[in-house]
């Protein structure tokens, strides 16, 4: 399972891709945008027995090469 969360917060200038920085483009939030937010997996792992297979950043290396991935098994 994939794409689920970690449990901690993570400052979005420290996630990579590869060796790229996914760098942001700051601009003015809008009124009511959650500013910080946090995802807990413990529910996920009541509800369905799972534990993270990946540490996040490999998950954003993998959710980035996925389409890539899928779009070269269908060449």
């Amino acid at each position: 399972m994939e794409r689920v969360g970690t449990a901690a917060s993570t400052e979005i200038l420290t996630l990579r891709y590869g060796n790229v920085a996914m760098g942001p483009e700051f601009v003015r939030g809008r009124p009511g945008e959650v500013i910080h937010s946090c995802l807990a997996i413990s529910s996920v792992r009541k509800a369905l027995g799972v534990e993270p297979q990946a540490a996040l950043h490999k998950g954003v290396v993998r959710t980035f090469a996925a389409p890539r991935d899928a779009a070269r098994a269908a060449a």
